[in-house]
């Protein structure tokens, strides 16, 4: 196997293509804080953005291979883990030194910052607990795994905040309740409309929603659905109308909130089962969701700002998509 097939391997089971939406969270969280885009404390920050996004997500898919989960799952069958070019062996011994490694980085930057060092650690603390309980097992056998992951990443945004900030403002308890309702529609929606035909437990199951002769049928899930991405776009809403706007924000927030209601109507309709379009729709509602926030808080922290982390953003998830699936907005997970 080639060097460039082996980085494949392991970029794959890290799903390095979805990093730029953690690194948007942390680094918007960090500006809110006080922080500014253009240093090298935001450039580390951002980097360990990137890494732990890609240990935390590694670590997701070799402890759901390693339960049997992935290896029963037909969809995941070309996944380096579950084929076996990468050995469970070898992975647990780079995932886990990775993540031991990186939280102590973390706890060391976070004591050194300006901001609140104790806050910093305390939430870094809930985001590496919480995210252990999610991948260690809650993510496939409870309804309610959706808790976990959502406090977990909301967490990790809060740390990035108090690198900068000494205490909480109101504006940043608003946009860490957007990343929440964010991250729940991606886990409780997205996540499980993706695993829905799968043994696991699933929300929407519960709620209703079947698969009948490859047609889904949502049922109440679908009004579920609407529920919490209304809710997460009214949170923009409300970001806007009290914290302030220009053109340039209402005229990119109208356009974004417009598209995410357009792909939650793909996502929630009846339909046959096309699990690669489904893919595609679920990748860019999280996309025009997660740069809602950079879109609406130009007035706060600059255009300068939030166009670098929208372009990084975009640019970055082409590349390894291509790289990774030879696709852009399709990836085979």
């Amino acid at each position: 196997m080639s060097l460039k097939e082996k980085v494949k391997d392991w970029l794959q089971v890290f799903r390095a293509h979805t990093a730029p939406a953690t690194i948007i969270l942390v680094l918007v969280s960090y500006l809110l804080g006080g922080g500014n885009l253009f240093t090298f404390d935001s450039l580390f920050l951002g980097i360990f953005a990137l890494l732990f996004h890609w240990f935390t997500y590694g670590h997701n898919s070799l402890m759901d291979t390693v339960s049997g989960y992935d290896l029963k799952d037909k969809h995941k069958s070309h996944h380096p883990l579950v084929r076996g070019d990468i050995s469970l062996e070898s992975a647990h011994k780079v995932i886990h030194s990775g993540l031991f490694i990186l939280t102590l980085i973390g706890i060391w930057f976070a004591l050194k910052s300006d901001g609140s060092p104790f806050l910093a650690v305390a939430w870094f603390t809930i985001f590496i607990t919480a995210g252990h309980a999610y991948n260690d097992g809650l993510s496939k056998v409870t309804i309610w795994s959706f808790v976990p992951i959502t406090i977990c990443f909301t967490s990790f945004g809060i740390f990035g905040y108090y690198i900068a900030a000494t205490e909480m403002s109101y504006l940043m308890f608003c946009v860490a309740l957007y990343f929440a309702v964010t991250w729940l529609f991606q886990i409780s929606l997205s996540g499980e409309l993706k695993e829905i035909t799968e043994r696991e437990a699933n929300l929407l199951r519960y709620m209703g929603a079947r698969v009948s002769n490859n047609r889904l049928e949502l049922g109440k899930a679908k009004y579920y659905g609407w529920f919490v991405k209304l809710l997460n776009l009214g949170g923009g809403c409300f970001i806007i109308y009290r914290f302030g706007f220009n053109l340039l924000s209402i005229a990119l927030f109208a356009l974004l909130a417009s598209l995410a209601i357009y792909f939650c109507h793909e996502l929630t309709k009846d339909r046959i089962l096309d699990r690669n379009k489904s893919l595609v729709h679920m990748a860019s509602e999280e996309i025009v969701t997660i740069y809602i926030m950079p879109a609406i808080l130009i007035p706060i922290i600059g255009l300068a700002a939030s166009a670098t982390l929208m372009v990084f953003g975009i640019v970055y998830f082409i590349i390894y998509n291509l790289f990774l699936w030879g696709t852009i907005l399709r990836p085979r997970v």
